[in-house]
């Protein structure tokens, strides 16, 4: 399912007769509201001269592929479907009306299950603007790892309730920066503070530093989730992790940045680091299909890297696409975003 064009444009078919229509609760009961009189603010629907263009706003007047839907379901949320089975009035309309409005909201939640396959940009976008939840977006994460890793097995480590709560501290705060909410991957090899690093060698099992590897740390501070660590070839380099190619098992996901690659094309994570010392990045992206992006060498500060070779060990990243590569060089580079991307 193409969520941007197929989706939406459904969902927008429906918003467009249910907006005519939508039966909403007050202190006198149900009454049929014309909504083209209305315009809606929050969580809220209030009185304001005729407007027309209502049905635009509805769709996203912000110009986002997501507007419509998450307009829609804030309208819903607030409107318990037991209301629409009591009423009585006109039960053909009613029960037109609740149809409508049960298969829009299948729909809508349709889409929160598939957050996870939305580019890390437009993740970022839509959590900015409040479009959805930080805990939306990594429900949507965890369940597709529930889902599939069993088979693809992409993480070395990850502790559900830990990225849980983390989601909802930022929901409950203020944007914190470019990357408020966004869930990233991050290699085996790469320190953090709340999760092990081990190399994908017993030798390292259960070993916490203290502190976040930099590019670890500076992520984090632009709002992004670490969302646990993926699979490494051991010491990044030689045996080969249990991962799986995610679009057929019994072939090799490449290496050693094994898991990175596989998360990001299996739609678990919009975006992972990597670490390169021959073709660990291009290698991974080459054969799971994601983008992969070898930066020169020591342009992304290295400390707190666990070295295969210090002399050739670079910080890469896989993503899905090159504009979140971009996105994200531009927060660890603390640069602009590109001018030459479209």
């Amino acid at each position: 399912m193409c969520i941007r064009d197929s989706a939406s444009s459904v969902c927008a078919m429906h918003i467009s007769r249910i907006a005519e229509e939508l039966i909403i609760w007050n202190s006198d009961g149900f009454n049929l509201i014309n909504l083209s009189d209305k315009v809606v603010t929050g969580s809220s629907i209030m009185p304001q001269k005729k407007n027309p263009d209502l049905l635009e706003y509805l769709r996203g007047k912000s110009g986002s592929a997501y507007g419509n839907l998450f307009s829609m379901l804030t309208i819903l949320k607030g409107l318990p479907l037991s209301y629409f089975k009591d009423l009585q009035d006109d039960k053909e309309l009613a029960f037109k009306s609740f149809d409508q409005i049960k298969y829009s909201i299948q729909i809508l939640n349709e889409i929160l299950k598939n957050l996870n396959k939305i580019s890390l940009t437009e993740v970022a976008k839509i959590i900015s603007k409040g479009e959805c939840s930080v805990e939306d977006v990594l429900t949507a994460c965890l369940s597709r790892i529930e889902e599939r890793d069993e088979t693809v097995k992409a993480w070395a480590h990850i502790d559900r309730e830990l990225i849980l709560t983390h989601a909802r501290t930022l929901d409950n705060g203020p944007v914190v920066g470019p990357l408020h909410g966004v869930p990233i991957g991050v290699k085996d090899v790469h320190n953090t503070a709340d999760f092990p690093t081990q190399m994908g060698s017993p030798i390292y099992k259960g070993y916490k530093a203290k502190t976040d590897a930099a590019c670890v740390a500076i992520l984090r501070a632009a709002g992004a989730i670490i969302f646990g660590k993926t699979v490494t070839c051991e010491f990044a380099g030689s045996y080969p992790g249990a991962t799986t190619n995610p679009h057929n098992s019994n072939y090799t996901p490449g290496g050693s940045s094994s898991g990175s690659g596989a998360a990001v094309a299996d739609f678990m994570i919009p975006a992972a680091f990597g670490t390169q010392t021959g073709g660990s990045v291009l290698r991974p992206a080459a054969f799971c299909g994601t983008v992969g992006y070898k930066p020169s060498y020591n342009m992304i500060n290295r400390a707190g890297l666990m070295f295969a070779a210090e002399n050739l060990d670079t910080i890469g990243l896989l993503t899905r696409t090159v504009e979140d590569a971009d996105l994200l060089m531009s927060v660890l580079l603390k640069r602009p975003l590109s001018k030459t991307l479209p």
